[in-house]
């Protein structure tokens, strides 16, 4: 541990990380193999759900939190304050430099596990027509995937550099779903542009993640175990059991009470 966080700075990640947490679950349920055929527009609502996410964490100044003796927010006059792009890397470098060699590694899993319900990510990458808008942007993202997924021996300053990179792509991302350039039920009907959110997704899930083991590893800061530690998918099978025990056992009264009256 590196640094001690007061109980109140604790609390606030603590709020902080359980949205996260719900993030993660929203995303993990739309891709549910038992979902499949019934998601409808939720391809683009867990991509922007992730991004608000995403932007949330980075508004906070994590270098100066650290230093208590609060949670802080860039100030007014700094440039990150305004820049959701420089807030990013400013967010990357705090996770890069005080996990040093390690992060790049660090991250290849995080992002690796998130994906791990697509078959082949690369493969969706390259489904992408030439006529697309952002269509050479586009391509760079998919070689610095490559880059990071193979595990290519990276310094953490080309990793950073990376990493940012692509994140401000899926910013672009953004920036065409929010501005009605992508419409929702365009997303519906392209399946392709549903999986390639889903990367974007993951990618924004896990520059976050990768900050909330940052702050487990370097700081007093623990994350809080929670109900929503599980995925709502789960909740649901459970409900359903929980709902099937139930009616046995009304049908057994009644059955007794029927019997009872012969």
């Amino acid at each position: 541990m590196d640094y001690s966080l007061n109980s109140k700075t604790q609390a606030k990640i603590n709020q902080l990380y359980l949205m996260h947490t719900w993030t993660r679950n929203l995303v993990l349920t739309t891709q549910d193999a038992n979902n499949s055929g019934k998601r409808g527009l939720l391809w683009s609502s867990t991509f922007i759900q992730a991004y608000y996410n995403c932007e949330t964490l980075c508004a906070i100044d994590w270098d100066s939190t650290v230093q208590g003796p609060e949670l802080a927010v860039w100030a007014r006059e700094a440039s990150e304050s305004s820049n959701p792009s420089k807030a990013m890397k400013a967010m990357i470098s705090f996770c890069c430099s005080l996990l040093g060699p390690e992060a790049p590694k660090r991250f290849q899993e995080i992002f690796a596990n998130e994906l791990k319900v697509l078959d082949d990510p690369l493969a969706i990458l390259l489904d992408i027509s030439s006529d697309v808008y952002y269509y050479q942007e586009q391509q760079n993202f998919r070689k610095r995937f490559e880059q990071i997924m193979h595990g290519i021996d990276l310094t953490r300053d080309e990793h950073l550099d990376l990493l940012f990179r692509m994140g401000r792509f899926v910013y672009s991302v953004r920036e065409n779903i929010f501005h009605g350039y992508t419409l929702a039920v365009m997303v519906s009907h392209n399946p392709s542009l549903q999986k390639r959110l889903l990367i974007y997704s993951g990618l924004l899930i896990s520059i976050c993640e990768l900050l909330f083991q940052t702050l487990d590893q370097k700081t007093n800061w623990k994350p809080e175990a929670t109900k929503l530690d599980q995925s709502q998918h789960d909740y649901y099978l459970e409900a359903l059991e929980a709902s099937k025990l139930r009616h046995k056992g009304r049908s057994n009264i009644i059955q007794h009470i029927h019997t009872d009256s012969i």
